[in-house]
């Protein structure tokens, strides 16, 4: 197991995420048990896949939307990328439900306030109502503050920094870059890249 896994608070959505599961299958949206992530609820996001482009907030947790000065449900998360790393991680984003890998993502995240953030982020893909992979059960982490910027008009995800992990669950992972191939947002290599959450990171 990942050792992000095994540390707060990535260790309760994992946890209860792989009690739901029926043998190889995965857990669907419906038997989600708020109170399983009552410690960690604030923090957590459900996205849907509306089409390749738009994964929309479905649910927005309050510190996380603290955090973004606003509640984000009802738009897309890709609209948040930096436009330069929006591609890249529009394919992640498909490849993780199509073939049924989690992925463990750092990242940084400027705010309104100026504010710039390191965070990291859990992603488990669920089944919707019809049995399709099309949701994701989220994770965001703050995990220190980078730097102050001007306050600006958006949030804006992935400018500095951007580097994802993909989880087997047992259907195997791709082979896929885990950062994009840009100057200044990580090394834009493949599979051999650093790993994305380091265990100095657990217990935070």
């Amino acid at each position: 197991m990942h050792p992000a896994l095994s540390s707060h608070p990535f260790q309760t959505v994992w946890a209860h995420w792989s009690s739901l599961r029926t043998g190889t299958d995965l857990p669907a949206k419906r038997d989600l048990n708020p109170a399983a992530l009552k410690t960690v609820l604030p923090n957590v996001v459900l996205l849907e896949r509306a089409a390749t482009d738009r994964f929309v907030y479905r649910l927005a947790g309050t510190a996380f939307a603290e955090r973004l000065s606003y509640n984000p449900t009802g738009q897309n998360l890709i609209d948040q990328l930096d436009p330069a790393v929006r591609d890249w991680s529009i394919t992640w984003f498909n490849r993780s439900l199509d073939e049924r890998f989690g992925a463990l993502s750092e990242y940084s995240a400027e705010y309104y306030t100026g504010r710039v953030n390191k965070v990291a982020s859990l992603y488990l893909p669920l089944r919707d109502a019809t049995g399709a992979v099309s949701l994701f059960l989220a994770v965001n982490w703050p995990l220190e503050m980078l730097s102050y910027k001007p306050a600006g008009a958006v949030s804006r995800i992935g400018t500095d920094l951007l580097t994802v992990e993909p989880l087997d669950l047992g259907f195997g992972v791709p082979d896929l870059p885990r950062t994009p191939e840009r100057p200044g947002v990580g090394r834009g290599s493949g599979p051999d890249a650093d790993t994305v959450y380091s265990d100095s990171h657990a217990q935070r």
